[in-house]
């Protein structure tokens, strides 16, 4: 994944929440763009605990190993009818 690709699911407007997946199994929904800062080679996702404002924790995910982005409330790909 490209940080150019990151970038431009988080400057979206108006901002749509995403879920990234990374190449271990783990799973970081980012429902607000201010809990990411994107580097060249990695991202680190804030992690705050529900109905807490500010992240306790954070992880740091190597670019390479982020294996797909989705939208948290919609589709990744049209409903086909038949």
């Amino acid at each position: 994944m490209t940080p150019e690709t990151i970038q431009k699911h988080l400057l979206h407007h108006p901002f749509r929440p995403f879920r990234i997946f990374v190449s271990d199994g783990a799973v970081y929904d980012v429902r607000q763009p201010e809990m990411v800062l994107v580097g060249q080679r990695d991202v680190v996702i804030g992690l705050p605990k529900p109905g807490e404002q500010f992240p306790r924790d954070m992880a740091y995910c190597d670019l390479l190993h982020i294996t797909r982005i989705e939208p948290i409330n919609g589709r990744t790909k049209p409903k086909t009818r038949k």
